[in-house]
């Protein structure tokens, strides 16, 4: 019970009671494909079958990209579901925020991601190609003094 409630205190609450509801920052870096990508989402609250909607925005930036282009950025929305310790995020590309970027072109964002802290998420990001390590973290306000 002194674990349980320490852990509590220290914000380190059990995985599988982890509240991901709100906005979430994510990053990957996919070395055999030679591109990041960084974005925002927002997870909505599990409905009475534990599914959750979500949206995000995503950035692809690669090593081949020209000196100031900024990649290609699109918006995705997205549904969570629960398994065990998990959660797999599975995503549909809605439309190119990239002038001339067609979106059909763009794969989309998969995740499969696990609580790991009561502000971080971690697991795989992965498209139809490519897989690689992924990190979601909330975005804390500083504190105003």
């Amino acid at each position: 019970m002194r674990v349980i409630a320490l852990s509590l205190v220290l914000g380190l609450a059990p995985t599988a009671a982890a509240d991901i509801a709100g906005a979430w920052t994510f990053e990957t870096n996919i070395r055999t494909k030679g591109c990041s990508i960084n974005g925002n989402m927002s997870i909505g609250i599990a409905d009475a079958a534990g599914k959750r909607d979500c949206v995000f925005t995503s950035t692809e930036t690669c090593e081949w990209d020209l000196p100031g282009d900024e990649g290609t950025t699109v918006d995705q929305s997205c549904r969570v579901i629960e398994q065990g310790d998990y959660y797999l995020i599975t995503s549909k590309v809605e439309r190119s925020l990239t002038a001339g970027y067609d979106a059909a072109y763009y794969l989309p964002d998969h995740f499969t991601v696990k609580p790991v802290a009561a502000d971080r998420m971690a697991g795989q990001w992965y498209d139809r190609n490519y897989r690689d390590k992924v990190t979601f973290w909330r975005n804390r306000e500083a504190p105003i003094s």
